[in-house]
């Protein structure tokens, strides 16, 4: 809510001229995978895969800065940021154990 700054730094093959992408169609035009995410001048800087091949970009990082956020799941249920954090860490316990 209040969204101040929506965009998408693309990740493009060699050679292709660096875009940045702030219309919300072109920005999720694919499924974003979330890889890891950190906050640099009040901005939330998420790093994301994309493996759609109609796409010309295979990730990037998307940079969002807003008064408010909902975070919801694949199922569009509400996380709380603590069930997101719980999420996370036994994701990566999963990880880590195979």
């Amino acid at each position: 809510m209040g969204i101040k700054t929506l965009e998408l730094m693309p990740w493009l093959d060699i050679g292709q001229t660096n875009v940045k992408l702030t219309q919300y169609k072109d920005i999720f035009a694919g499924e974003l995978e979330i890889l890891s995410a950190k906050i640099l001048r009040d901005k939330v800087h998420i790093e994301c895969n994309q493996r759609s091949k109609d796409l010309p970009y295979f990730g990037g990082v998307l940079v969002l800065e807003v008064e408010n956020i909902t975070i919801y799941d694949e199922a569009e249920l509400m996380l709380s940021l603590e069930e997101l954090n719980k999420l996370s860490v036994t994701y990566w316990e999963q990880v880590k154990n195979h």
